[in-house]
């Protein structure tokens, strides 16, 4: 729905497109053959036609529905313009569009980072890798908010490529047994892309593959055998060059691998067992996210969207408007333990609230937490003050209760019956 027949790389997608592609006063159309008949088809109606299907699979989970309510996930280079042409394809299937996404939050937000515990501070690298293009984002959590800090996409650079070394191994293997060439048949070979694609499926669960094309080619069906080893070793080089994003994101952001709290892997090329252990080789220190199916996860970070919207929200708001005030550093406590720790996260939003239980050390009869503000790093901080309780017995359970306005920052102390200790702290955000 992007491609700009003015643009430099139209001719690019005519030539590497398995239909006739052309443009017509501006428009990019298909020309694709139907039986005997000839249609002709914008790639707006082909997004329809994906989304009824999409319908079509909900009304069968949900009869009940008249018309299913979505949260859509889409690109973060995407558009304005072709959001809404998006969303008016997704309605026009049917849907009731309540809000559009992007990919790499709509990723975090499947893993809920940061969500469960929102005084954590989180880095998360988003790799996805589809057919097509690769991207990767990483994305800050603080305060329960995402904010993009950085994002790079890499186009032509996706699974088709790993499709087609198969298919080419695939080929080589059949001329040397039948002495006959598939790839000189484009049918040939476009059977042999489509079903390359489900074997490289299967490898990614299974140590083999058996891999069987019914008249492949010069009407002789073919079977053969091929391992997790020999396509992995096929395809080494490839899923080397997938890992292109990742290391630019690094150079451009200016963040190191050990800063990476969260890795997410997304999107089906990433189910390749070895491309995930090469992903976690690069990031020895952070979390490497694959608890659910990489193919899975935008779609789950977009039903977990939808399950956080009221009843009555209004899908014609643009959030894109609204402009949130959030810390700009991050604000430490010191307890009576000597050991700085974060309290609130920079970029989380304010206002904030928080409250967290605290004990008075053995042997003391007072606890006193010291208050800083910072970057994200502990090496210079500026103290800003403290907050103490006395007479208090050894041991005993103290409430600390954090509330951040537009009007200061307060800390309070409590025993929970008569004793509170209040102080407030100069913030210069």
């Amino acid at each position: 729905m992007h491609a700009d027949p003015n643009s430099e790389n139209f001719e690019d997608v005519r030539e590497k497109s398995r239909g006739k592609v052309y443009a017509d006063d501006g428009v990019v159309k298909y020309l694709i053959q139907e039986g005997e008949k000839e249609l002709i088809i914008t790639p707006d109606e082909v997004a329809i036609c994906i989304y009824k299907s999409m319908q079509s699979i909900a009304d069968t989970a949900e009869r009940s529905v008249k018309a299913h309510k979505a949260v859509l996930t889409v690109p973060l280079n995407t558009p304005t313009a072709l959001l809404e042409r998006t969303r008016s394809a997704a309605e026009a299937a049917g849907f009731e569009v309540l809000q559009m996404i992007s990919e790499p939050c709509a990723a975090v937000l499947a893993y809920q980072v940061g969500i469960q515990d929102p005084s954590q501070n989180c880095l998360c690298l988003v790799f996805r890798s589809g057919g097509v293009s690769s991207d990767a984002t990483i994305v800050s959590a603080a305060g329960g908010v995402y904010s993009i800090e950085s994002f790079v996409h890499m186009q032509e650079l996706g699974g088709d490529k790993l499709n087609k070394i198969l298919a080419e191994f695939i080929a080589d293997e059949f001329q040397r047994k039948f002495k006959l060439d598939p790839r000189e048949s484009k049918r040939s070979m476009a059977k042999l892309l489509t079903a390359a694609e489900n074997w490289k499926h299967i490898l990614s669960n299974l140590n083999a593959a058996d891999c069987f094309v019914e008249s492949l080619h010069e009407g002789i069906d073919y079977r053969v055998n091929v391992s997790r080893a020999r396509f992995e070793m096929l395809a080494s080089s490839n899923l080397q060059d997938l890992l292109q994003p990742i290391h630019e994101i690094l150079k451009q952001s200016g963040y190191c691998s050990d800063q990476i709290t969260h890795v997410i892997l997304s999107g089906g090329t990433l189910k390749i067992p070895k491309l995930q252990k090469m992903v976690a080789d690069l990031f020895s220190k952070a979390e490497i996210l694959t608890g659910l199916a990489p193919d899975e996860v935008l779609a789950l970070g977009a039903g977990r969207q939808a399950s956080f919207l009221p009843a009555t929200w209004d899908k014609t708001f643009n959030e894109q408007s609204i402009t949130v005030q959030a810390s700009s550093k991050t604000i430490y406590y010191m307890p009576s333990d000597g050991k700085w720790q974060c309290l609130i996260p920079s970029s989380t939003p304010i206002p904030f609230m928080r409250k967290m239980k605290l004990t008075v050390p053995e042997g003391g009869s007072e606890l006193v937490v010291e208050v800083a503000e910072g970057g994200s790093e502990k090496g210079s901080l500026t103290k800003l003050g403290m907050v103490s309780l006395n007479e208090m017995k050894s041991g005993a359970s103290v409430l600390m209760e954090i509330k951040w306005t537009n009007t200061g920052l307060q800390i309070s102390l409590s025993d929970g019956r008569e004793k509170r200790g209040v102080a407030e702290f100069p913030i210069s955000d």
